[in-house]
């Protein structure tokens, strides 16, 4: 659980180097699944636009969907590294939740676990933490060259 300190950083403005927008039929909905489901904390509360953050520099805005345009579930993935969590309590929290789960947690070759969501517009997040911190760069690399 964060500090007070912690939680206060959690919410600071501050230049972001980069954000995901994603288009939303239903801006409340949203905003609450991210919170519930993916762990997201409200930065300010904005008229037209939720502003989310998982932890510092990694921020999601969600946006109104134009009316006349099918933009739900378009775009890139987002991939968040997992911090005071782990990959099984974000799926635990998916499924406590009834959220559509992509893909159960599992690792990849490249040396990571990984779950994989859909939010309520089926944009999927994919929470990730590294499975063996003692490996190098490239013994993973050699890893996935000899399969």
């Amino acid at each position: 659980m964060p500090t007070d300190d912690e939680s206060k950083s959690d919410v600071d403005i501050y230049p972001m180097p980069m954000f995901a927008q994603f288009a939303v039929t239903d801006l409340d909905a949203s905003t609450d699944w991210y919170r519930s489901v993916a762990g997201f904390r409200e930065v300010a509360p904005l008229p037209g636009l939720s502003h989310l953050r998982y932890r510092r520099y990694a921020d999601v805005m969600l946006v109104p969907a134009e009316a006349d345009a099918d933009e739900r579930g378009r775009g890139p993935s987002l991939h968040i590294n997992v911090e005071g969590e782990t990959v099984s309590d974000v799926f635990e929290r998916a499924t406590e939740n009834d959220a559509t789960v992509v893909r159960e947690p599992a690792e990849t070759p490249w040396n990571t676990r990984e779950v994989a969501l859909a939010d309520p517009d089926g944009y999927r997040i994919v929470f990730t933490e590294p499975v063996d911190t003692e490996l190098d760069f490239e013994t993973v690399i050699d890893r996935l060259d000899s399969k």
